[in-house]
């Protein structure tokens, strides 16, 4: 089993089926947050993954956004999940097939939760879910796409 994050080559990247409007959105200032630097944390991290191999997966996805947005967001990982912009945790089993979700930001810079499901077989064969893709996917609700 490789854990190790999947080398996507840039113009590839769909960014989960956003319309080039809402991709140009997300470059200009006037997304959602307030601010520009964003603390993200994990604080139940999925099976199979060591928490570095998570950490790695996540840092791929979100550099994917520091790209796209032209640097207009930061992001750094920090183990305080009280003061964490976006909190990473695991869900076990929803109906219908849910993968994973995401709040979206309201626009006061208040906390948001992601949820991954637990039950999943996240990346052990190419069948599986991508982590990667995945969080790629709701990190892009996190930046307040639709």
């Amino acid at each position: 089993m490789s854990s190790s994050p999947i080398a996507v080559p840039e113009q590839r990247l769909t960014f989960c089926g956003s319309r080039p409007a809402e991709l140009r959105n997300g470059r200009k200032a006037n997304t959602r947050w307030n601010k520009r630097h964003l603390t993200w944390c994990i604080i139940n991290r999925l099976p199979h993954f060591t928490l570095e191999q998570q950490v790695a997966h996540t840092e791929w996805a979100l550099d994917q956004y520091r790209v796209v947005t032209s640097g207009w967001f930061s992001y750094e990982r920090t183990d305080k999940a009280d003061t964490a912009d976006i909190i990473l945790t695991t869900f076990r089993d929803r109906p219908y097939g849910v993968l994973a979700d995401m709040q979206l930001p309201p626009g006061d810079d208040r906390q948001l939760l992601g949820r991954f499901d637990a039950a999943e077989n996240w990346n052990r064969t190419p069948q599986d879910v991508q982590y990667q893709l995945t969080a790629l996917h709701e990190l892009g609700h996190a930046h307040g796409l639709d």
